[in-house]
């Protein structure tokens, strides 16, 4: 799996130690219908005080920012400009739990795909990864008056 080229990913804060890790992930835009995974990601991480992990260098290499747009505000007087990227956060678990919590916040690439994926995949084995679930939701034709159908799939590893 190792290409023998560095990780596009950077740590905010050095590599925490993490205990057999599960990942929660979301990928935006696609599988990211009505916000559902991006917002469930965020309040899981409000919740369990999630710190930042890391991120992409160069988001450029995978992101049109012609279609992910950045932001830009003023913070303290200065203007910022905040680039769309694929974001890592980690929290903690409990005492109780034998495992700690990464959520990954992905956006879809628009070039460069394999090498993303590969980034990604080199990522997760780099931090131990034990577990990694998606959560999101997508279109269907379904009308109002039936009941939603929900589904699944789990694989016992990585």
């Amino acid at each position: 799996m190792s290409t023998g080229k560095p990780s596009p990913f950077i740590f905010e804060a050095g590599t925490p130690t993490l205990r057999s890790p599960h990942v929660l992930a979301c990928l935006t835009p696609w599988v990211d219908v009505g916000s559902v995974g991006s917002a469930t990601l965020t309040e899981l991480e409000h919740h369990l005080n999630a710190k930042p992990l890391a991120k992409l260098a160069k988001p450029g290499m995978f992101f049109d920012f012609t279609r992910y747009r950045p932001n830009s505000f003023f913070r303290n007087g200065e203007r910022e400009i905040e680039l769309p990227n694929t974001v890592l956060r980690y929290a903690i678990a409990d005492g109780d739990n034998d495992h700690d919590f990464i959520f990954m916040h992905l956006l879809e690439p628009h070039a460069h795909g394999e090498d993303y994926v590969d980034a990604v995949l080199q990522l997760l084995l780099t931090l131990g990864v034990q577990r990694y679930m998606q959560v999101g939701a997508m279109y269907d034709v379904v009308p109002h008056t039936r009941p939603l159908k929900v589904s699944g799939l789990a694989r016992a590893s990585l």
